[in-house]
């Protein structure tokens, strides 16, 4: 007897999914519901290339619709699910509709926290969330405007880099002390700071936006240390916040984010979490946490269609990011916020150096700048569980790989 899967969320996790559940051999019927009207694409490329006008709309399809249609998977675009009922297995759309599943994969993933202002609705206010808004603040982009964007995270930073490129005068606010404070060591946002300011963007930070008052043709903004900016667009992307409102609403254990094992079974058996909006355990880290990126979801995809096809499959990738901004590639491998040291390997005046995150002499994560190999040589030093000392991962005349074979 087969069994429906039914997928809630059409991003990069969702839209992998459904195409690895066949590539598996999974033979009941898949539905791939989201609430946009497009077909699954790469949020993750609409901040950079995608802004930038490189990439056009069919170039960032996770996958064509030719291959959902030979696939059989069904596709629903436009949809949104208010409710699940887990007793009867059973989701409801807002339209008043019904579809049973036997297994339910919510990979809803998250969304920029709203500003706290009701002056926001405005229409040279952006977002860079979804293709329809960054569409409309492409168009905008003309040299000599004047951009301000609020938030310091990095689709922020990618999309300051677009405009500053395109010859606008950017401008960068974060309430927070310093950018990325939750997302990076301080040696690497320190650096992307330096990096953004060399390029002409004005970074202000620890100032928050108190109202927006709009005009005829631009808006001013008012911050929290008394001045004013004027701005002719605006852009708002803060923190991300994981979209668990479905499966909290439906009783399912949510902390900043939909609580899973490391199979993403969510605290119902027969629903399960991927993507941004997974919050997963992690038995290298000894924690749950949030892996959000287009690699990470890959893998996740790939794992849990294993799973839902009764087949074994150890997802023990490495979580990876990457950031590309003024010439400069950023990829982050593993989770570093558990370290208690820190070490630079390589000159940062050379824009080409990683800086590697120890918790008890052992890597468990590395930035790596402008390093082509870097991420590959990071990831055999986490799996093998040497230990090194920080003098050691320094000293650029011992390769990487004999630390990491010293393990044997």
């Amino acid at each position: 007897m087969t069994q429906d899967v039914v997928i809630v969320g059409a991003g990069q996790a969702g839209g992998e999914l459904a195409v690895q559940l066949r590539y598996q051999g999974y033979a009941g019927d898949i539905t791939l519901i989201g609430d946009e009207p497009n077909l699954p694409y790469k949020r993750s490329r609409l901040s950079s290339s995608y802004l930038a006008g490189t990439h056009r709309p069919q170039q960032l399809l996770i996958h064509p619709k030719s291959r959902y249609d030979s696939l059989k998977i069904g596709v629903m675009k436009g949809a949104q699910v208010m409710s699940i009922d887990r007793q009867a297995k059973r989701i409801t759309f807002a339209m008043g509709s019904s579809l049973p599943y036997d297994k339910l994969v919510l990979a809803t993933g998250a969304y920029p926290r709203p500003l706290s202002l009701q002056e926001t609705a405005a229409p040279n206010v952006y977002s860079l969330r979804t293709m329809h808004s960054v569409n409309q603040l492409r168009a905008k982009l003309q040299p000599g405007q004047r951009i301000a964007i609020i938030g310091g995270s990095y689709a922020a930073l990618e999309a300051a880099a677009v405009a500053n490129q395109a010859g606008l005068a950017v401008t960068v606010i974060d309430a927070m002390p310093g950018l990325l404070t939750t997302v990076t060591g301080e040696f690497i946002a320190d650096y992307l700071t330096k990096l953004h300011r060399s390029n002409g963007v004005d970074i202000r930070l620890g100032v928050e936006v108190a109202g927006l008052k709009h005009h005829e043709t631009n808006t001013t903004l008012i911050l929290s240390d008394g001045s004013r900016l004027e701005a002719d667009l605006v852009v708002v992307d803060l923190e991300q916040v994981a979209n668990t409102q479905l499966a909290e609403e439906s009783g399912i254990e949510c902390d900043n984010g939909i609580l899973t094992d490391n199979d993403a079974v969510t605290s119902d058996p027969d629903i399960l979490a991927i993507g941004g909006c997974a919050r997963a355990s992690d038995a290298r880290y000894d924690s749950h946490s949030r892996r959000e990126s287009r690699p990470n979801a890959i893998e996740e995809a790939k794992a849990v269609a294993a799973a839902i096809c009764g087949k074994a499959y150890s997802n023990q990738a490495i979580p990876v990011f990457c950031l590309e901004q003024f010439g400069t590639r950023l990829q982050t491998v593993g989770i570093w916020q558990t370290c208690d040291e820190t070490v630079v390997r390589g000159q940062p005046g050379s824009n080409q150096f990683t800086v590697f995150y120890l918790r008890d002499s052992q890597v468990i994560a590395a930035d790596c700048v402008n390093e082509p190999d870097g991420t590959v040589l990071a990831k055999q030093l986490i799996r093998s569980h040497v230990k090194v000392s920080a003098k050691q991962l320094a000293d650029e005349r011992i390769e990487v790989t004999k630390l990491a074979q010293s393990a044997a």
